[in-house]
């Protein structure tokens, strides 16, 4: 299979031809594309897999570790932190020995069989103290696996060099992949009901089993060289990566304060009922279905520069409205406005650093989901000090100003001229 969906049918000569025709073409494509092609399919499925056990993952360990082992909350955020934590390293040093060793199918396989094996394991957890050892050790390390996935799905698709088609490939791999995070819930609420918790974490080691497919997916010959004899580019785009890292690595923030701190905000300080406040939370994900394609879409059309400076002022926006929400409709329209940020911050935001290592697929993205690691740490650290001491309403307005500061630094990426830098090999 080859990225050719992406750029076939008519196109443009320049940017003012036809192109509000251009952009419908290329959105329509791109999203029917799964619909026509049985290979697109076949690398979408894996993706939802990955995102509905790491959905079901991430919302089940907190209630096992309170209702089955009788944990405090201060143990669950601190098993939290050492998991990505762990995820930094692990996802540059898998990236790295994937490109660097020839190795890329067994790494990519033994990572996900790694993951299934602490799925498993948590069938035996008994105390705080084993489920911190499976979370760091085992758990830890999913991300470094997903990051590996996303490479394998982009070298399976032909791994497109050209921007164009590498933005596009990775929005419809972000949108498989959002998907899972609309079906995990329902998929984990009728494990829970039916088998109980146990058996829920177990089963999202088989759901992940489903990524496998894309890791042993036929590779072109090239892949099979050794990194000795494969021909690497001479030259690379770097230009803006410390800078554009620097704001991805900030305004990651506004998504993780989200996820962390939104539920206990608006339910203790504003007031609102739980119940209405799950179910409206459950609009971001569906938008983010929609949105990711057209964000994909506008990237490859303007830039992911670009598109990740919109991201940046979004999350920005979104995260001082929420430190005013006190209705639920307001918070339901403010979740479209979320899906936005997360579209464009992490969708085109990973396809923006994959451009800057060319024939690097597995370190690219290794670099990307370590930044959104470091992101998860200041959020859940400098956000739960800062709550405690001011009240969370500081938290979001930190996380918005670390936004428009990010919004800041992503501008000056997009106005530094690119300059070919030599490759190292």
């Amino acid at each position: 299979m080859t990225a050719e969906f992406v750029t076939s049918g008519p196109q443009t000569s320049g940017p003012q031809t036809a192109g509000a025709e251009t952009f419908r073409q290329h959105l329509r494509r791109t999203v029917t594309g799964p619909f026509r092609d049985p290979s697109l399919r076949r690398t979408c499925l894996p993706f939802t897999a990955a995102g509905s056990a790491v959905s079901i993952l991430f919302v089940l360990i907190p209630v096992f570790a309170v209702t089955e082992l009788d944990a405090d909350v201060a143990a669950v955020g601190l098993l939290f932190v050492l998991m990505t934590t762990t995820a930094v390293p692990t996802s540059l040093l898998l990236g790295r020995l994937a490109d660097r060793t020839g190795s890329r199918r067994r790494l990519g396989v033994g990572s996900v069989l790694w993951v299934c094996a602490g799925c498993t394991a948590l069938l035996v957890v008994d105390d705080v103290v084993h489920l911190v050892v499976v979370g760091v050790v085992f758990l830890g390390v999913l991300e470094a696996a997903n990051a590996q996935l996303f490479a394998a799905g982009r070298r399976a698709a032909g791994r497109p060099d050209e921007p164009t088609e590498l933005v596009a490939l990775t929005a419809l791999m972000r949108t498989a992949y959002a998907l899972g995070y609309v079906l995990g819930p329902v998929i984990g609420t009728a494990l829970l009901t039916g088998f109980g918790v146990r058996v829920a974490l177990g089963a999202c080691g088989l759901i992940y089993l489903g990524t496998l497919r894309t890791h042993l997916t036929r590779r072109s010959p090239d892949d099979h060289r050794t990194p000795g004899n494969r021909p690497v580019p001479t030259t690379r785009r770097r230009a803006g990566l410390g800078l554009l890292l620097a704001a991805l690595g900030l305004a990651l923030t506004a998504p993780i304060v989200r996820s962390a701190f939104l539920v206990v905000f608006l339910t203790e300080g504003a007031g609102l009922p739980l119940a209405r406040v799950l179910l409206v939370l459950g609009v971001a994900p569906l938008a983010e279905v929609v949105l990711i394609p057209v964000c994909g879409v506008a990237a490859a059309r303007w830039g992911p520069d670009r598109v990740v400076l919109g991201g940046c002022v979004a999350a920005g926006v979104e995260m001082v409205l929420l430190a005013h929400v006190d209705r639920v409709w307001q918070l339901a329209l403010l979740q479209v406005l979320g899906a936005v940020a997360v579209a464009c911050l992490v969708s085109v935001g990973m396809a923006a650093v994959q451009e800057r290592f060319p024939r690097r697929d597995a370190f690219g993205t290794g670099v990307f989901v370590a930044t959104r690691s470091v992101a998860g740490l200041l959020g859940n650290g400098a956000g739960g000090l800062l709550g405690s001491a001011l009240g969370l309403r500081w938290v979001f307005l930190a996380a918005a100003v670390c936004s428009f500061l990010a919004a800041g630094l992503c501008a000056l990426a997009v106005a530094r001229p690119r300059r070919p830098v030599h490759e190292r090999t």
